[in-house]
């Protein structure tokens, strides 16, 4: 990329800035990928147990509260999982191209290196608010996974009772 005659070359140390700020962002997103795909793991797992040992639970001591309790979790288990799933906006990853020329050509006239520096911090602020939906999501997936197993416990129980 060539900047605009009359105007200094950019700052390499910039330029840095702005590689890792993207990289920062390419790493959260493929957490985020991660986390989805681990969540269809963990539906999946969920799926094959109730089918199996619920199955069988039910055919030995029919609805016995352990039985319908295990029933119960695992609704909760696919409840938090989806959760994970459901698209939701808020997430940044990408500038807008028409907005990035707008701003930086158009009204501010910025150097190359300004604007590495202006959208590396931007690209801390998405990272950080990327990461308040993302926590989010790793917690709930925790107790996606707590209830996963209770419900497999609560499944032997009520095959073994």
């Amino acid at each position: 990329m060539t900047d605009v005659p009359d105007t200094p070359p950019p700052d390499p140390r910039a330029e840095v800035i702005y590689r890792e700020s993207v990289r920062a962002l390419d790493l959260q997103s493929a957490s985020v990928d991660e986390l989805r795909a681990r969540t269809g793991v963990l539906l999946a797992a969920a799926s094959v147990a109730t089918a199996f040992l619920g199955a069988e639970a039910f055919k030995l001591h029919g609805f016995w509260w352990v039985n319908v309790l295990a029933a119960i979790v695992f609704v909760g288990v696919v409840l938090l999982a989806l959760f994970i799933l459901m698209p939701k906006g808020g997430w940044e990853f990408t500038y807008n191209a028409d907005v990035l020329q707008q701003y930086y050509l158009t009204e501010k006239k910025a150097t190359l290196t300004q604007m590495y520096l202006s959208m590396a911090t931007g690209h801390a602020e998405s990272r950080l608010s990327n990461k308040k939906l993302l926590d989010c999501r790793m917690e709930v997936f925790a107790y996606a996974c707590g209830a996963l197993g209770l419900d497999v416990v609560l499944w032997l129980i009520g095959i073994r009772a």
